[in-house]
C-alpha cells in the first residue's frame, strides 16, 4: 500500500518475495518499484493521478529488483478512502516476464494485504466464485481459507440483500465500469452483522477481458456505532431541551403578565424572573452537553465518554430535589396538580441534571397519555438502592410494544398521532439512567396503566 505521492506504508512478505526489497528497505519511501526514465515516470503519475480521480488505474513498466535484475510489470491501482477521506492506494502487480510467472502468482492480489488489518481482501473468479482468502478477510469475515474458497461471494450478504440480487448487481457494475462501491450490513461466519464499505475492481487480462474481480471489505462497524450512539444522543438532548425552554418561556410571560397588572393579583414578577433563569440555566448545561458529545464525536470517543461517565456515577443528587424542580418546570405547560408524590428523604448516585430530565421525561409521558392521577413513588431499598417508581391509570402500552418502547423514534400501537409525543423521551430516559449505572424497566397492562421503575445507586 502507499501514499498518493508514491511512498509506501504497507510491505507484505508475497511482495518482498518478489522484489527482493524488505520492508525496513521500502516502509516510509518512495516505493522501490516506481520505473526509471522520464517517459515511464510520466506514466507512473499519470495512473496514480488518474486512480485518485476514478478509483482504479493501470500501468505497465520496466523496474528493477533489488539484485538489479530488470522485471516489467503491470500494476492495478485501487483507490482506499478511510472515514477521514484520507485516500491510501492499493497496488497490485502482475508479472509480466515468463520467467517471473512462478513469482507472480506467489504474489496474488490478496496476498498483498494480508497484513493489513481492518481489510478483507479477497479474490473472485469472473462468476463471483472466492478463489483466494487473506489473512485481513479471515479476521474481518471469521472464516479459515478451507471453509469459504470455491464458495460464492452471496454468503457475505445478508438474506434480503441476496433476495434482491444485490451481490450479483455489484459484480454487473464492476464488470461495467470497473469498479462497483457498496457500504451496508454484510454477515460473518458465526451470522453476526457487521457494517462494511466494500470496493469490487474488475480484474483484466491482456485482452481486456474480464477474468475475476478483487473485493477489498473494511470493517467499519465501530464507526457505525459510534455515529448511531451520537445521533441518538443528539436526539435525545432535542427532545429534553424542550421543557426548561418551555418553562422559560413560560415563566417570562407570567412575569410580563405580573407587571403589566402592577402586583395586583399578589404574583411576583422577580420570582419568575428568577425561576425563568433557573431554567435557562439548566438549558445552558444541556447545550453544553451537546457540544461535548460534539467533540468526543470528533475526537477520542471512547475515553472521553468513559470519563464523562466517571463524573456522572460519582455525583450525589437529592431526589426529592430533583423531583420538586423537575414539577416546578412541567407546571408551566402541564396540569401538575394531578400528580401524587410518595417520596422519602433520601440521596441517589445520579447527575442532578440527568435525575431531572429522567422525572421530566417520566411525569409529563405519564400526564400525556393519562387522565387520572399520576403517582411518584421513592423508596429507599435498604441503603443500597433508590427505587423511583411514576405510574399512571392511562392507555397502557401494548404486550407486544414493550421489547422495543425504549428504542429511539419507537411509539407504541396505542399512541394517537395527535398525542404530541416523538417516541423519543423514553429511549432518553434509559440511555440516562444507564450513563449513571442504574437501571430502567416498564410494566404495562393495556387500558389499565403503565409503571415505569428506575433503580439508582444509593448516596449512602
Amino acid at each position: 500500500m502507499t501514499r498518493p505521492d508514491g511512498v509506501v506504508i504497507s510491505w507484505g512478505a508475497s511482495i518482498a518475495q518478489l522484489t527482493g526489497f524488505t520492508a525496513d528497505e521500502a516502509v516510509g519511501v518512495l516505493s522501490p518499484l516506481r520505473p526509471a526514465g522520464s517517459a515511464a515516470e510520466a506514466d507512473f503519475r499519470r495512473a496514480r493521478a488518474g486512480a485518485l480521480v476514478t478509483g482504479r488505474a493501470t500501468y505497465t513498466c520496466t523496474t528493477r529488483r533489488a539484485d538489479g535484475d530488470e522485471v516489467r510489470l503491470t500494476t492495478v491501482l485501487h483507490l482506499l478512502l478511510d472515514p477521514e477521506g484520507t485516500s491510501t492506494l492499493v497496488e497490485v502487480h502482475r508479472v509480466e516476464d515468463a520467467s517471473r510467472a512462478q513469482a507472480a502468482r506467489v504474489q496474488s492480489d490478496a496476498e498483498l494485504l494480508e497484513q493489513v488489518v481492518g481489510h478483507a481482501v479477497v479474490r473472485l473468479d469472473e462468476r463471483g466464485v472466492v478463489r483466494s482468502w487473506s489473512l485481513g478477510a479471515a479476521r474481518v469475515k471469521g472464516y479459515a481459507a478451507h471453509e469459504i474458497v470455491r464458495r460464492h461471494f452471496s454468503v457475505f450478504y445478508t438474506e434480503d440483500d441476496r433476495r434482491e440480487g444485490r451481490p450479483e448487481h455489484l459484480l454487473t457494475v464492476a464488470r461495467r465500469e470497473g469498479l462497483a462501491r457498496d457500504v451496508g450490513w454484510r454477515l460473518r461466519a458465526d451470522g453476526t452483522r457487521f457494517w462494511g464499505e466494500i470496493a469490487i475492481n474488475a480484474l483484466h487480462d491482456p485482452a481486456g477481458e474480464v477474468i475475476g474481480f478483487l473485493k477489498v471489505t473494511r470493517d467499519l462497524t465501530p464507526q457505525k456505532l459510534r455515529a448511531a450512539e451520537t445521533q441518538r444522543i443528539y436526539r435525545a438532548l432535542g427532545h429534553d431541551l424542550r421543557n426548561p425552554l418551555a418553562a422559560a418561556r413560560g415563566y417570562v410571560a407570567l412575569a410580563t403578565e405580573a407587571l403589566a397588572e402592577d402586583g395586583d393579583d399578589g404574583a411576583d414578577p422577580a420570582e419568575f424572573l428568577r425561576r425563568s433563569g433557573v431554567a435557562l440555566g439548566r438549558l445552558s448545561t444541556m447545550l453544553d452537553e451537546l457540544l461535548r458529545t460534539v467533540s468526543v464525536a470528533e475526537a477520542d470517543a471512547d475515553a472521553t465518554g468513559t470519563t464523562r461517565e466517571r463524573v456522572r456515577r460519582a455525583a450525589v443528587t437529592r431526589v426529592d430535589e430533583a423531583l420538586r424542580q423537575a414539577l416546578d418546570d412541567l407546571a408551566v405547560t402541564h396540569d401538575v396538580s394531578r400528580v401524587r408524590t410518595d417520596v422519602v428523604d433520601v440521596s441517589a448516585r445520579v447527575d442532578p441534571l440527568d435525575l431531572e430530565r429522567v422525572l421530566a421525561n417520566l411525569v409529563s409521558n405519564a400526564l400525556r397519555y393519562s387522565a387520572g392521577d399520576i403517582e411518584v413513588r421513592v423508596r429507599d431499598e435498604d441503603g443500597v438502592a433508590v427505587r423511583i417508581a411514576v405510574t399512571d391509570v392511562g392507555r397502557g402500552i401494548h404486550p407486544d410494544d414493550l421489547s422495543t418502547i425504549f428504542d429511539l423514534g419507537r411509539r407504541g400501537r396505542l399512541a394517537d398521532a395527535d398525542d404530541g409525543g416523538h417516541g423519543d423521551g423514553l429511549a432518553s430516559v434509559r440511555h440516562l439512567v444507564e450513563a449513571n449505572g442504574g437501571e430502567v424497566s416498564i410494566v404495562s397492562v393495556p387500558g389499565r396503566g403503565t409503571t415505569v421503575e428506575v433503580t439508582l445507586g444509593h448516596a449512602g
